[in-house]
């Protein structure tokens, strides 16, 4: 993966004229990366005497970048040179500026330095009039503090400063080969495991965290300062790497349903990659993104990737940032072809006539703001809250939004590995069985689950026989009770057992039995026979037994016979189904949940009478 980044790095530096042999143009970080900090507070000095001369204000703009010299350092301590971000005034001015100072003054090259005394003197004495005019001076926006000198008519930055540039190479490249906490330095001359040149390499290289030295077992013959063996990398091959990653950052990172990511081409001419990040950039630009965010955009995603006109492999690098770097997930070298079939089993999921004329009943003007989003965003109708998109963001919901679960099952969708089908179906009917007991309305998910369960059909990525079919074009969205077989024909890829069938149909009568006494009792009393959705098979044909008992008394209270066509469908179902059947408790409790959700699929088509029943003679 790092050599994709450093082939990025090095067309950067070769397209935009940087220098290997300079390694000052490459480590220096755009302290605007984000866009959030665009005004520049300038502490300035008069460069001969040294006097404070007072707090300035500017506006970033990238040609003041290797000016700026920005590089963060550690939380608690200075950065790499006196340019910060401020976030408290006081703390940034003290810990930041002018402890970057001190360290600088401390370097072994610049301990002589009457520029570097001087101006430490005069911040020290000026410390409080300096506070004062930068808290005068701050805006609400996020600001970039620094120091200029004033020379007539000239003003210089710190990257106009030699003692400054001397120690920042010093400190940044120092990175690569020593940790000050157990005193550990790695370097040696060997063979770079990039370039696979000779050369003096290093052994600390840490820029995307993949190891740490001071565990032992991490590194070569478990003595730290022999990393240098497990992961060998020189100077120019290092810097490629920093030159990459800032690219990565400015264009290529995102956040995935919560997790931030890179998406890292890699090519195996070097002459397409030009052409490669183009693409890329324009699918990351915010313009084309629903709220600026690959979340929900997945399908456009894979659209895009499943190109195959350019011979490339895409990494995904899902990371946390935080005072460490920490690799959450590496799904590595997906292929266009993988894409093509990802993107190719959404669509063919998203046609099903289930998803596409499921439709929600919502009054979104009685929604908070986040809700509305959610709902507009799940469904292509965003009007009518209508046709059913399918996103991968379904499969975090119900794992209990665990991330690193999430992020697994997301690299083995990408990476074509087997999915156990018996914990899918547990992590659906736990997120069910919270909706019911709480009186919430399971239709949605039931809906989502088994969205997700064809899509991984269609992908054939679940470890056990439910195969996908061809490209057959499904039409019917409501079925009359003589048409249930026809039902289970169109959906045979799930629906491949007679057990299978006799539950789901029984979640269906359920459900209409609840419809039922919900118009003449304003209640569902029956509710509280079905055990919190805990299901079994014995518990399964009571629960039929006790319905078609209950239908049959509102029959002879109204002389209707009330489902007749489905209680003897049901019944042949459970006949066919025999005793030893092959479903977990679970999957009973979801699939009979799933009848109950997909209850209106059937109608009395040729009667349409409301009451779907019969009359007594």
């Amino acid at each position: 993966m790092l050599s994709s980044v450093a082939q990025i790095g090095n067309y950067i530096i070769k397209n935009e004229g940087k220098d290997l042999n300079n390694p000052l143009s490459i480590l220096v970080e755009n302290p605007n990366v984000k866009g959030n900090y665009k005004d520049i507070l300038k502490i300035t000095f008069d460069y001969n005497t040294m006097n404070y001369l007072g707090v300035n204000i500017d506006e970033f703009d990238k040609s003041k970048i290797l000016k700026l010299m920005y590089k963060a350092g550690a939380p608690n301590g200075a950065d790499f040179s006196p340019t910060s971000k401020i976030t408290e005034s006081e703390k940034t001015l003290k810990k930041k500026i002018i402890k970057a100072v001190s360290e600088t003054i401390n370097h072994k090259n610049c301990k002589e330095s009457n520029l570097l005394k001087k101006l430490e003197k005069s911040l020290k004495d000026n410390e409080d009039k300096i506070l004062s005019d930068i808290i005068d001076k701050k805006g609400k926006d996020g600001t970039i503090l620094t120091i200029t000198f004033k020379d007539g008519e000239n003003e210089y930055f710190v990257g106009d400063i030699e003692e400054f540039r001397n120690y920042f190479i010093y400190k940044a490249t120092m990175d690569y080969y020593y940790i000050k906490t157990g005193k550990i330095t790695s370097r040696s001359s060997g063979v770079c495991s990039i370039c696979n040149k000779e050369n003096e390499v290093y052994g600390l290289f840490r820029k995307f965290g993949f190891y740490s030295v001071d565990k032992i077992g991490n590194v070569s013959g478990f003595n730290p300062n022999e990393a240098w063996k497990t992961f060998p990398i020189c100077l120019k091959c290092a810097l490629a790497v920093e030159e990459g990653k800032k690219y990565l950052d400015e264009n290529l990172r995102d956040r995935f349903y919560g997790t931030e990511f890179y998406m890292i081409p890699k090519v195996l001419f070097e002459g397409d990659l030009e052409r490669v990040l183009e693409r890329y950039k324009e699918l990351s630009s915010k313009e084309n993104k629903i709220n600026g965010k690959y979340s929900k955009e997945e399908k456009r995603l894979f659209s895009v990737l499943k190109n195959n006109d350019i011979y490339c492999y895409t990494t995904f690098m899902f990371f946390n940032e935080g005072n460490d770097f920490k690799v959450l997930q590496m799904i590595e070298d997906v292929l266009p072809s993988r894409f093509s079939i990802l993107y190719k089993a959404m669509e063919k999921t998203e046609n099903i006539p289930l998803f596409k004329n499921y439709k929600v009943n919502v009054n979104l003007k009685k929604l908070n703001k986040n809700q509305r989003d959610y709902f507009v965003s799940i469904f292509k109708n965003s009007e009518d809250l209508e046709e059913l998109r399918f996103l991968l963001g379904y499969i975090k919901e119900f794992v209990d939004n665990d991330n690193e679960i999430f992020l697994k099952l997301i690299n083995s969708i990408f990476s074509n590995e087997k999915i156990d089908y018996h914990y899918i179906i547990n992590q659906f009917i736990s997120k069910i069985r919270r909706e019911f007991k709480n009186s919430e309305s399971i239709s949605l998910s039931t809906y989502k689950s088994f969205m997700i369960i064809y899509f991984l059909i269609n992908t054939n990525l679940l470890n056990i026989d439910l195969k996908p079919r061809g490209d057959i074009i499904l039409e019917k969205s409501s079925y009359d009770y003589s048409e249930i077989d026809k039902f289970f024909e169109d959906y045979e890829e799930f629906f491949n057992s007679e057990d299978k069938k006799a539950v789901f149909l029984t979640g269906v009568l359920v459900n209409k039995l609840l419809n039922l006494q919900a118009h003449k009792r304003q209640s569902k009393p029956f509710l509280a026979k079905l055990q919190g959705l805990k299901l079994d098979k014995s518990k399964v044909e009571n629960i039929f037994k006790e319905a078609s008992q209950k239908l049959m008394e509102y029959g002879q209270e109204d002389g209707i016979n009330y489902y007749s066509p489905l209680k003897k469908e049901i019944a042949l179902k459970y006949i066919n189904s025999g005793s030893n059947w092959n479903l977990s408790n679970n999957e009973i409790s979801y699939i009979f949940s799933l009848g109950m959700s997909l209850s209106s699929v059937f109608d009395n088509l040729k009667n349409n009478k409301n009451n779907e029943g019969e009359k007594n003679e």
